[in-house]
């Protein structure tokens, strides 16, 4: 049944991406954008290759922001792929003014996914029980499987607490022009520092509409969330365009 519902999903989704394909072959940027886009509204997070296409796309608009943030949610989706790593460098080096990068990813992220850390885990905890009742059976040391064991729930706890990060502490590039880093979750206070589009930052937590960032120099304060992309889970755009 599971498998049925995701056919008939990946068959509602065909349409919008041989759409945005098409418009990408025309040169049709907005186009492309707007179908892809419509892919992620109605299929979730997305895969690593839409998202690195959107970040194309976006770049070839002048958008170096929206670029930066697509191309860092394919890194999540697809850590092992070289092309996003690339594609990041390329754009931050064509950025001025704006700080280095506070990527809070954490680093086992950037050699597996948080899915296949789970699964890899959950596989070798299986393997351990298999393995000791096997031993059990023909009175053989048991330790080996003990060490399968440890391992796998290393990888769990890794998966679990990837998820966590990925959720609770979000990347988040700007996307809004003139934004001011404020000491308080409020419009009236006045900003300790202007922040450039492009300039990326690490999340400690939401307070209403506001989003308490830091950036890689160690400075924190209050920015308005619509004035931000978050990479985490999923990428969270604001919808101003």
């Amino acid at each position: 049944m599971i498998a049925w519902l995701w056919l008939l999903v990946a068959l509602a989704l065909a349409g919008p991406v041989e759409d945005g394909a098409a418009a990408w072959e025309a040169g049709d940027m907005d186009g492309a954008i707007a179908a892809w886009q419509q892919v992620l509204d109605e299929g979730g997070r997305g895969s690593a290759v839409l998202h690195e296409n959107l970040g194309v796309a976006w770049y070839r608009k002048g958008d170096l922001p929206r670029a930066i943030a697509h191309w860092r949610q394919a890194r999540i989706l697809s850590p092992r792929d070289s092309d996003p790593p690339h594609n990041l460098a390329v754009a931050r080096s064509e950025l001025e003014g704006t700080p280095s990068p506070n990527d809070p990813l954490p680093p086992w992220l950037t050699v597996a996914t948080v899915g296949e850390l789970g699964i890899l885990g959950t596989a070798l905890l299986l393997l351990a029980s298999a393995g000791g009742w096997l031993s059990w059976l023909r009175g053989w040391s048991g330790w080996p499987w003990l060490a399968v064991a440890a391992l796998g729930v290393v990888l769990g706890l890794g998966s679990v607490e990837g998820a966590r990060r990925l959720q609770a502490h979000p990347g988040a590039i700007v996307v809004g022009d003139d934004l001011g880093l404020r000491p308080d979750p409020d419009m009236a206070a006045p900003p300790q520092r202007q922040l450039l589009p492009g300039t990326e930052l690490a999340v400690e937590r939401q307070v209403g509409d506001f989003v308490l960032v830091r950036t890689s120099d160690g400075q924190g304060g209050f920015v308005p969330r619509a004035s931000l992309a978050l990479v985490g889970v999923r990428l969270i755009l604001p919808a101003d365009r």
